[in-house]
This record gives C-alpha cells, structure tokens and sequence, in this order.
C-alpha cells in the first residue's frame, strides 16, 4: 500500500506540471521533455482539454491520498467542467483567441457547471439523508 501511495504522488506531481506548464508558455511530454506552446488554431483546446483532465486527476489523487471520496457521482463531471472553463478562459484571454464559437462552447459549459453544482449538492444530500 505504501507503494501505490508512492506512486500515486509522484503522478500527482508529474500531472499537476504538465498542466500548469502550458500557463507559462511550456509543454511537457511524457516523460520529461518541455517545449515552447505554439497555441494556434485547434492546438489551444487541445491544450486546454489535457490541462483540464490532468488537474481533474490532481485534484482525485489529492482526495484519495486524504481519504475523501467524492460525494455523488456528478462529481468528476463537475470538477472536469470546472477545469476546463478556467483553463479554457485563461487560455484565450492570455492569447487573444477571438473566435466566438470558442467563447459560446465555454459559455454553455459554464452554464453546464452552475447545472451540475446543483445536480452534485441534491445527490450529495439524498446519500446522506438517513445518517442522522
């Protein structure tokens, strides 16, 4: 069990750089090789999907490691949806990406996090409802 936990550290550090790198311009490849973004075209949601789902495995990781589990099963959804709307708006402001289809698919995934927030808290409360 010390092993896995081991493990699972390393990946947690090795994932939460490769995405936050693209931040700073930089890409990591597996396993240590970094090189400068070209953020261009269909390479910038390409990015912003591998940042949001390395986070989204960071942020699991973390949960497991602390012994939390999530609460409701919309729960990775949410924590996914929440990434990529950060990673994603930080993405094209930072590199003034003006296409507006790009901005209407982050609006509506917006609007699918503040859906699945609540979806999460009813969830959360009917597991818990006859514990007290």
């Amino acid at each position: 069990m010390r092993f896995v936990k081991a493990v699972l550290v390393l990946l947690m550090f090795w994932l939460a750089g490769a995405s936050l790198l693209p931040v700073l311009g930089w890409n990591l490849y597996l396993p240590f090789q970094v090189e400068e973004l070209d953020l261009t075209g269909v390479y910038l949601r390409l990015v912003t999907i591998k940042s949001a789902a390395f986070m989204t495995m960071v942020y699991f990781i973390f949960n497991y490691l602390r012994h939390r589990r999530p609460l409701s099963s919309v729960a990775p959804l949410l924590v996914f949806s929440n990434f990529i709307v950060g990673f994603g708006v930080f993405f094209m402001v930072r590199y003034t990406h003006l296409v507006l289809i790009d901005w209407l698919v982050l609006t509506l995934l917006a609007i699918l996090s503040v859906m699945l927030f609540f979806e999460n808290e009813k969830e959360s409360r009917t597991i818990f409802k006859d514990d007290w």
